[in-house]
């Protein structure tokens, strides 16, 4: 059995290290100090939240990955809360132009935001989550006119994020769950420096995103690995989650 969980947790990590755009990762981990007793109170003992985000989305219709990371606290295993950062990773390139005049672009997208995720439902077999995004950041975008020389600066537009999802996952043991997320971001811009280009970006950015997810449940592996019979110890509920 030690054997199994074990092997989980090395594939998980593999598929972190080798990643590419159809299989990305993310590897929140969730950790307090030991349980001493069941409470409702909201503020009772938070948990720090410490995660590297990903996802799919796309961007005038063309497929690009979103990294990220994000730190917060849980309350009462009902509520996230939170700071973080999301990224192009990697930069987005795009060919435009004519067949004359072509030209290669390189889109840059960054935002800071904070989030909020309300934990729908948490039992034996499933987990339900509702995660709220709003941020500001801004995208750079650079031109050449072809594969060889440098890039040069083109534009750049301020923009503010929102992005809601969905996230479930199935419990397949007490320490392992599949599942899945799907949402959609809404981008706009106020910035008056280039208003045809923040209405082109803006256009372009909102979209769909989702994200295919395992979780390894740390406190059940803990126990599932190490626990002796008869200890009384025990450690608060952890996550492992690739997509």
């Amino acid at each position: 059995m030690r054997k199994l969980l074990l092997c989980s947790l090395l594939y998980t990590a593999t598929l972190h290290a080798y990643s590419q755009d159809s299989s990305d990762i993310d590897l929140p981990v969730i950790a307090s100090s030991m349980a001493t007793e069941d409470t409702n109170k909201f503020w009772h003992k938070p948990k720090f939240v410490l995660g590297l985000m990903g996802h799919n989305s796309f961007i005038a219709g063309k497929k690009v990955h979103l990294g990220g990371v994000r730190v917060g606290l849980e309350f009462n295993q009902r509520w996230r809360f939170g700071l973080g950062r999301n990224y192009f990773n990697p930069p987005v390139h795009h060919q435009g132009g004519t067949e004359q005049d072509p030209k290669f672009y390189r889109v840059k997208f960054a935002y800071s935001n904070v989030f909020g995720e309300y934990i729908i439902l948490n039992n034996r077999r499933w987990e339900i989550s509702c995660p709220l995004v709003l941020g500001g950041g801004s995208t750079t975008i650079a031109v050449r006119e072809n594969e060889v020389d440098a890039f040069v600066p083109y534009g750049s537009v301020r923009l503010t994020v929102m992005d809601l999802s969905a996230v479930g996952y199935y419990k397949i043991w007490k320490w392992l769950g599949l599942g899945a997320s799907v949402g959609w971001r809404n981008v706009t811009s106020n910035d008056k420096t280039n208003p045809q280009l923040a209405a082109t970006v803006t256009e372009a950015f909102d979209g769909p995103n989702w994200a295919i997810k395992t979780k390894i449940y740390l406190g059940a592996l803990w126990k599932a690995v190490f626990k002796k019979k008869g200890k009384q110890k025990t450690i608060d509920r952890g996550t492992i989650d690739s997509q």
